[in-house]
């Protein structure tokens, strides 16, 4: 097993990370933070731009926003099935839009409540692939478990 191909403590499911249509679940692991994409973006481009009958553009998107809804669940459904079965390097390899954050390159971690929810931010260091702050957005009921997780992990970096 590679070193750090590490096992995963705990999985946070659905987190925003990027854009407001980019899901990630977050794995901790005994030695990192791997985002791992559930659902991106480009998943739904056919649904988006497929041609759609007269009578589709009459009733208005709201068909095409079911088939997106639908399709975005399927995706997500299938991506955790397959995390079930991958080792925490596999997953991380499995999609172009998954990365890593080592705990060693962790400089700070917070959880910040805001006018448009929960926050979970990483001040990161700059050798790192992802520089300087790499930010989610949580549901306000993952708050305490990740706020547990991260004084478990990152003792002395939380703020």
């Amino acid at each position: 097993m590679n070193p750090m191909d590490s096992d995963i403590i705990e999985i946070v499911q659905d987190v925003v990370g990027r854009t407001s249509d980019t899901r990630y679940d977050l794995l901790f692991t005994t030695s990192r933070l791997i985002a791992a994409i559930v659902l991106h973006p480009s998943d739904l481009n056919e649904t988006y731009t497929k041609r759609v009958p007269l009578e589709a553009m009459i009733v208005g998107g709201g068909i095409r926003r079911k088939e997106a809804q639908a399709l975005s669940r399927k995706i997500q459904s299938e991506r955790r099935e397959e995390f079930k079965n991958k080792t925490s390097n596999e997953i991380l390899g499995a999609h172009r839009a998954n990365f890593e954050i080592p705990y060693n390159d962790v400089l700070s971690a917070r959880i910040r409540k805001g006018f448009f929810g929960v926050s979970l931010e990483f001040d990161v260091n700059a050798a790192n692939r992802v520089h300087g702050k790499c930010k989610f957005q949580l549901h306000e009921a993952q708050t305490e478990n990740v706020r547990r997780l991260l004084n478990l992990i990152l003792p002395g970096k939380v703020v």
